[in-house]
C-alpha cells in the first residue's frame, strides 16, 4: 500500500426500504442505534449510541417503488454489528425474542459466535462477538 493509503473504519452502509420510518423503528427501537435525518424526508443516518461523533453506520433511504426480493450481483449480503460476549449475545436474543424477532442462532464460526436475523426489508443482519478473532483460524486444518 502507498503512504497515507489506510483504511480508518466503515463510514455507513446504506439501505434500501420500502418504509424509512417503519425500518429506523427497528434500528432504533431494537437495535439501539440513533437516528438523524440526512438533508432530505427520505434519508436517514443511523450511528451507534455509544460513539456520538461517529459520521454513520447504517444509512435508510426510503424508495417505495423497489420490488422485494430485488438482490443481485453488487447487493449488500449481510450487515454484522459487533456485540461485545457471547453473554451479550445470549441477551439480545431474548431481548429480540421478547419483540417478536425471528432470531436465529447462536452459531459457533470458531472465529466467532453470531445470531442471525432480518430488518424489517429483509436484510440480513449478524450480531457478532468479538473474538477469539480470525487468528484460530489461520493454521489451515478444520476451517
Amino acid at each position: 500500500m502507498g503512504k497515507g493509503l489506510t483504511i480508518r473504519g466503515l463510514h455507513e452502509v446504506a439501505l434500501v426500504s420500502r418504509d424509512a420510518d417503519r425500518a429506523v423503528r427497528f434500528y432504533t427501537d431494537l437495535l439501539g442505534l440513533r437516528a438523524g435525518r440526512e438533508g432530505s424526508p427520505d434519508h436517514y443516518r443511523l450511528s451507534f449510541a455509544d460513539a456520538p461523533d461517529t459520521a454513520g453506520a447504517v444509512s435508510i433511504l426510503e424508495e417505495v417503488t423497489v420490488l422485494d426480493g430485488q438482490i443481485g450481483i453488487g447487493a449488500v449480503h449481510h450487515v454484522a454489528f459487533i456485540v461485545e460476549s457471547y453473554d451479550a449475545l445470549l441477551k439480545w436474543k431474548r431481548w429480540l425474542r421478547g419483540k417478536d424477532v425471528l432470531v436465529a442462532g447462536p452459531y459457533n464460526q470458531r472465529a466467532y459466535q453470531d445470531l442471525v436475523l432480518t430488518d424489517p426489508d429483509g436484510v440480513l443482519l449478524e450480531l457478532a462477538t468479538r473474538g477469539p478473532g480470525w487468528a484460530v483460524t489461520q493454521n489451515g486444518e478444520d476451517v
